[in-house]
């Protein structure tokens, strides 16, 4: 499959605003943040009030994972081929928008996996686009992508808190409408983002054929999709972890809170970091955290130590995105740049959330058990990835950009 660009299209103004692009994208973030705020903590306890089975209730909350799994690269590819990532933005935001509002009015298993479904594959290439306009307008302003990124965590932290007090202990479908909302608001925050230079003509999945056969790439997808079932373990199964000790709501609600704001030194620290110490070692520190934090998980026996463990959650999880996204975007040159972001997405936020999620639900009858073998694997995957960087020679030379 090729296209066409038109000559408007084309056109790459030389003259953008760069700084204020930087403040789009990152006022971009905090509502776009806001909104997984609203929707990733509510929906699983909203679709059980309901009256759904368990099944259904994993179904629709597994959905947006699945979405991403099955199109996140061909989203990625299609923005690359047409040059259209601004119009891609601003038509998933406000198709996403638009099916939260009729979710929300619905109450039925099969209208509400119709709304769900379609909300799902709808929002698929907000992420991978949106931390593609943030590394290139952090490199325009000299600006490094955490420092960008951190504006989502604040966004994540004040509205998780704000919505959780509004709903206290009775989840309604005003967590759908918050995340309409929020998605309307990042629509418009980014409206006026530059357009991007198109590309030169060329068939559809060429990016994803050519980006396949960088080893040191496939790498690093690999680690980004064990990372993320480790993280999407701990959010699937963390609640019921500190309830099963005798915890409340509002500590389950404390721990998520902790997390969110652990992110933010990382992402505002995070470049000095890999400048410091490389990517290489930084990635094998992070899995090495990985590996502490889920067998401390395992020995936590109250409420209070786990909150206290999700501090490490900064570290683990928003240092590997801080790593992992600039990294990303060096292999994807200026060639493929949502190609290969999508590609990273897919890894972690869809594949690894799909499996993370499925065993952090499937395995609850032992978290304890289940955070000490996955702090084992997690020992594997960074042995893997120590053999990894010496047999690829995975040096700061970025093969695809050649």
């Amino acid at each position: 499959m090729s296209t066409h660009v038109s000559a408007r299209d084309q056109a790459q103004p030389l003259s953008a605003n760069w700084s204020a692009a930087h403040w789009m994208i990152s006022f971009g973030y905090v509502w776009f943040f806001a909104g997984i705020a609203a929707f990733t903590p509510f929906a699983a306890i909203y679709y059980r009030g309901l009256g759904f089975n368990g099944f259904q209730v994993g179904i629709l909350a597994a959905m947006p994972a699945i979405a991403l799994s099955l199109t996140g690269a061909y989203w990625g590819a299609v923005a690359d081929t047409i040059a259209a990532h601004r119009v891609m933005l601003r038509i998933a935001f406000l198709a996403g928008a638009a099916l939260a509002f009729l979710a929300s009015r619905s109450e039925g298993f099969a209208l509400m996996f119709v709304w769900i479904t379609l909300l799902s594959f709808s929002i698929v290439p907000l992420r991978s686009l949106m931390d593609h306009f943030a590394v290139l307008i952090g490199n325009k302003v000299d600006l490094p992508f955490g420092r960008i990124r951190l504006w989502g965590a604040f966004g994540y932290s004040v509205f998780a808190l704000t919505l959780g007090r509004m709903m206290n202990q009775h989840v309604t479908s005003l967590f759908l409408v918050a995340y309409g909302i929020s998605l309307l608001l990042a629509c418009v925050a980014t409206w006026n983002l530059p357009n991007l230079p198109a590309q030169a003509r060329r068939p559809l999945f060429e990016g994803v054929g050519e980006l396949v056969h960088n080893r040191s790439l496939m790498l690093l997808l690999f680690v980004a999709f064990a990372q993320a079932v480790a993280a999407f373990m701990i959010v699937a199964s963390l609640g019921y972890h500190i309830k099963s000790m005798g915890g409340s709501g509002s500590q389950v609600g404390a721990a998520f809170a902790v997390a969110a704001v652990s992110e933010l030194p990382f992402f505002m620290a995070g470049a000095w970091f890999v400048r410091r110490f490389g990517a290489d070692k930084l990635i094998a520190v992070i899995l090495v955290c990985y590996a502490v934090r889920m067998a401390l998980l395992g020995l936590a026996d109250a409420p209070q130590q786990v909150i206290l463990l999700q501090a490490l959650h900064g570290l683990t999880f928003g240092g590997f995105l801080v790593v992992s996204v600039p990294r990303a975007h060096q292999f994807g040159g200026t060639r493929y740049p949502a190609t290969v972001q999508a590609m990273i997405t897919t890894a972690g936020f869809g594949l690894g959330n799909v499996l993370g999620s499925f065993l952090g639900g499937a395995l609850l009858d032992d978290t304890h058990a289940m955070y000490f073998v996955t702090s084992l694997l997690m020992l594997v995957v960074l042995i893997t990835y120590m053999i990894g960087l010496k047999r690829f020679a995975w040096h700061e030379t970025v093969t695809s950009s050649h």
